[in-house]
């Protein structure tokens, strides 16, 4: 027969009644399939009576405690509230990624005489626009051939790189308020995942 052993926690076999010790309970195959749910999920077990075992099975969810008392599984406020925390942490680690992600798609730049060309804003052109904003207060800055995104060739003056610094800051700063929405939305719902975490951004060049 098909008994489990309390005391090691172990699903076995015994075919003589001889074998049955205190710590022996015996269990029908629904039963098992009850214990074994419970040890692969470390959940708990008491003692029903002298030969039977209860089983918890899985924990319903991360918001339920086991009451041992009872022998029931109970949602903890406690667990919702730091279960909730910690999702919303999680979720804003996301955001920002979003965010640092959407400030280097590009940026959309009209020049000086009035053509519309997209200037790329990934961390390697960042540098070399600061590179040239040192130049400039130095004064030793000279307009230079530069290649857009659509891969042609403009005249990169003092005049184009104003209108570019103002595009990257139009564009950073509605990336960060896009950011700051989006967390007060999870920090206001009791289902932060089920926000839409992609609405909002810049519109992305590249």
């Amino acid at each position: 027969m098909q008994v489990f052993l309390f005391d090691h926690k172990l699903i076995s076999v015994i075919n003589r009644k001889e074998e049955i010790t205190d710590e022996t309970c015996l269990i029908t195959e629904q039963e098992a399939d009850k214990i074994r749910e419970t040890l692969a999920n470390n959940g708990h077990f008491w003692r029903i009576d002298k030969y039977t075992v209860g089983a918890s099975g899985a924990q319903p969810t991360e918001n339920h405690k086991w009451n041992k008392e009872t022998h029931e599984w109970e949602i903890d406020n406690e667990l919702v509230k730091a279960n909730l925390a910690k999702k919303r942490a999680e979720l804003w680690e996301i955001i920002k990624q979003k965010r640092l992600k959407a400030t280097r798609t590009g940026v959309e730049v009209t020049l000086p005489n009035g053509q519309i060309r997209h200037f790329h804003t990934d961390a390697v052109a960042r540098q070399e626009y600061d590179g040239m904003g040192v130049k400039i207060i130095l004064g030793s800055f000279k307009p230079k051939q530069w290649k857009t995104i659509e891969n042609d060739w403009v005249e990169f003056n003092l005049d184009t790189f104003k209108a570019l610094v103002l595009a990257i800051d139009t564009k950073l700063s509605h990336d960060y308020n896009n950011a700051e929405i989006l967390k007060a939305q999870i920090e206001q719902s009791a289902e932060p995942e089920s926000v839409d975490l992609d609405q909002g951004w810049s519109e992305a060049y590249v």
